[in-house]
């Protein structure tokens, strides 16, 4: 199936993860997540079986990725974006605050608050009567 730009960049940065981390980092650990219970409350620790089966389902997931087509070919695959996905909200949400802050944001780079105040807190149109520095 064809993804939009910011589909493409959390899964290619995921695929790149998992390759540094030698599967360390997989987002197709969903199998694993839901036998936890992470999706919905267990009563009880997963049995062996149950553990095994998800250990394979994520070792037998697949995700290819060409150009800005993704195709999931194991019908065993299941992704779980969430880590990486807010990381990657995270990071966008940075860029634009140091769009809109100017060069104000150079020495603010981590967005630590408050803000150093200066004149970007005056141009600033997230926060305007809300700036911490003020």
């Amino acid at each position: 199936m064809k993804v939009d730009r910011d589909l493409l960049e959390v899964l290619t940065a995921a695929a790149r993860a998992r390759r540094t981390t030698s599967g360390a980092f997989d987002m197709a650990v969903e199998p694993l997540m839901r036998v936890w219970g992470f999706r919905e409350a267990r009563k009880a620790a997963p049995g062996a079986m149950e553990l095994r089966e998800a250990e394979k389902a994520v070792r037998a997931s697949v995700v290819m990725i060409d150009g800005d087509r993704v195709t999931l070919p194991s019908a065993v695959t299941q992704l779980d974006l969430g880590g990486i996905g807010v990381g990657y909200g995270l990071d966008r949400a940075a860029s634009v605050l140091r769009r809109a802050l100017g060069n104000g944001a150079a020495a603010q780079s981590n967005l630590d608050f408050p803000l150093n105040e200066g004149s970007h807190c005056r141009r600033c149109p997230f926060y305007k009567d809300l700036c911490p520095a003020r």
